[in-house]
């Protein structure tokens, strides 16, 4: 819709119900008479402002802030996905979403048995963890950061949908997979995959994964697996990891956007090692 139409259709209401949505723009990039208007830059938080705004409207009707807040949390991804879809078709390559998290990093935490093995897992994962948070200054979502026991799952609210809402609010995702476990892990996997965000695999063994997941790299340029070959154990691979963020900032004539920096690939330019 037009400035003028949307002038026009204004007037003619007894109280204006227009929102501009901004797609590629900031709030003093529009002119009257939208800017007129309470707009909304269409990403998580404009959407969530929005959605209150209208909710508001609704008398008694409207949502409680637990009802709205559920409903963003559903359809957010999915309304996301459709608004990428149409900007691009419409040649607008100027949005890009914004991201809460740099990396997900993914790991058969729940898959464990008993809590001594969890626990000596969770510690050589936890390397990985500190490797991209605090060496290499990375925003990282681990779902099994505050669980130290296996006990705690019970105690701690683990929701899967504010899981699924992390993956899709981070830039990439990272699974580390030490042995052939069924895990929710590889749905997670999957469910990144889906999403066309830039993964990284670090297993032992290639045939570990499931046979679609190992043959991803030869046809999806967005997957990368690294097998023991390129890490011995996890202490070489937190080291690599922040050695690679190292050199990358120090690369001659190389600009890194904040929080970039981390496993390889589209994150570092090159695999560890």
């Amino acid at each position: 819709m037009g400035p003028v139409r949307a002038g026009a259709i204004a007037k003619r209401l007894e109280s204006a119900r227009v929102a501009p949505l901004l797609i590629g723009l900031k709030k003093e990039d529009v002119t009257p008479p939208l800017s007129h208007f309470q707009g909304a830059v269409l990403d998580r938080d404009g959407a969530k402002k929005l959605m209150a705004s209208i909710n508001e409207k609704l008398g008694d009707d409207k949502l409680t802030e637990v009802q709205l807040a559920a409903a963003l949390k559903a359809y957010w991804p999915e309304l996301e996905t459709a608004v990428l879809g149409a900007a691009a078709k419409a040649g607008e390559a100027a949005w890009q979403p914004t991201y809460t998290h740099d990396v997900f990093l993914s790991a058969p935490m729940a898959a464990y048995t008993d809590d001594s093995t969890y626990v000596a897992a969770r510690a050589d994962i936890k390397k990985v963890f500190d490797a991209l948070k605090q060496g290499c200054g990375m925003r990282v979502y681990w779902a099994a950061e505050r669980i130290e026991h296996m006990a705690d799952f019970d105690t701690i609210d683990v929701s899967v949908l504010d899981d699924l809402q992390a993956l899709a609010q981070s830039r990439f995702f990272v699974l580390v997979y030490p042995e052939k476990l069924a895990s929710s892990a590889l749905f997670e996997a999957g469910y990144a995959l889906a999403r066309m965000i830039p993964s990284h695999y670090f297993v032992r063994e290639r045939d570990h994964l499931p046979f679609l997941l190992r043959e991803l790299p030869g046809s999806v340029a967005s997957v990368r697996i690294h097998t023991q070959g390129d890490w011995k154990d996890y202490d070489d691979l937190a080291r690599k990891l922040k050695r690679n963020k190292d050199a990358g900032s120090r690369r001659p004539g190389r600009s890194r956007r904040p929080g970039r920096g981390g496993p390889d690939g589209e994150v570092t330019g090159r695999t560890p090692g």
